[in-house]
């Protein structure tokens, strides 16, 4: 897992340089060691949004990464969902669970988008088998 305090996406703030979007040399570095390094398995995770979401990132060459965002547990404020996120959640206040089960024979991690009422608006199994290099 790699954990960011803002989202790894660059669409997810607009052109905002308050995210990796400010970064854009460094994080391609980051994701370029991956793929050079054939480190199979990855997972992101971030925040600092008024909502929660799931993202893709397509990476030419090497397999997808999913973006685990999870924000506004406390916050009342409300922030307009992302059409161009795999799933955008902002009606309740919500916080990410993220769990692994690793005695499967293709080991999975679940995203579940939770709201302050304890109810599971949105869920998202992702098998290691989709997290490795091509």
């Amino acid at each position: 897992m790699l954990i960011s305090p803002v989202h790894w996406v660059f669409t997810a703030k607009g052109n905002s340089n308050d995210t990796w979007n400010g970064f854009r040399s460094e994080r391609d570095e980051v994701f370029d060691y991956l793929a050079k390094h054939k480190i199979d398995g990855v997972v992101l995770i971030s925040a600092d949004r008024h909502r929660s979401d799931l993202w893709k990132i397509e990476r030419e060459g090497s397999y997808d990464l999913y973006e685990f965002n999870s924000s506004r547990l406390t916050n009342q404020g409300i922030a307009g969902t992302m059409p161009h996120a795999e799933f955008s959640y902002n009606k309740k206040p919500s916080f990410g669970l993220v769990s692994f089960d690793t005695q499967r024979e293709d080991p999975t991690v679940r995203y579940q988008v939770v709201t302050i009422d304890r109810e599971v608006v949105h869920g998202f199994t992702l098998p290691r088998s989709k997290l490795a290099s091509k």
